[in-house]
């Protein structure tokens, strides 16, 4: 992928964190609320990002907040960029490579002949070892057919809706004790 376009995606990614921030802190009044509000909001988008739970699993009441996650979008705009061409790994398949994982797993013999009938049985061309495909990762995450510049512009959309929601606190809400 385009270093460039990686950071250019986190750039926005910072950007929309910094704006968030300082919109909570506009509009909830006090020191400890922001405090608490920011971390949560926070988290609830980490989880519905679709990488710590897949979309497929993310149940359907919280669907539509992984439509508005900031960070789903920097996110998918990252790993199109680095998984959308036709990247291809083959580091695992080697004799080697398979070898190693056995070892480090610590599988006793019987399992990894088990375990090695398994993965031919699972492979299209009947080897112990497919490659893993750039189209294979952003499948696996739902993120096929997505394009990495609409996924920033989605991200960038916060922009104008947190300077929008900060005015508006600074401007009407009352932060000083009376």
């Amino acid at each position: 992928g385009n270093f460039w376009f990686v950071v250019f995606a986190n750039f926005v990614n910072m950007i929309v964190c910094m704006l968030i921030g300082y919109t909570i802190a506009a509009i909830v009044p006090g020191e400890i609320g922001p405090g608490v509000v920011l971390p949560v909001f926070s988290t609830l988008n980490m989880l519905v990002s679709g990488f710590f739970v897949r979309f497929k699993t993310i149940p359907e009441i919280w669907t539509w907040f992984y439509d508005l996650s900031w960070i789903q979008w920097c996110w998918s705009a990252v790993m199109v960029n680095e998984f959308g061409d036709s990247v291809e790994f083959r580091d695992h398949c080697t004799p080697e490579g398979l070898n190693d994982m056995f070892v480090q797993l610590n599988i006793p013999p019987n399992q990894e002949r088990a375990f090695r009938f398994w993965l031919r049985s699972q492979s299209t061309d009947g080897t112990e070892c497919e490659p893993i495909t750039g189209f294979s990762i952003l499948n696996a995450f739902a993120l096929d057919g997505r394009k990495r510049f609409q996924s920033v512009g989605y991200a960038s959309a916060w922009i104008p809706v947190c300077f929008l929601l900060f005015y508006l606190g600074v401007t009407f809400i009352r932060h000083e004790k009376l």
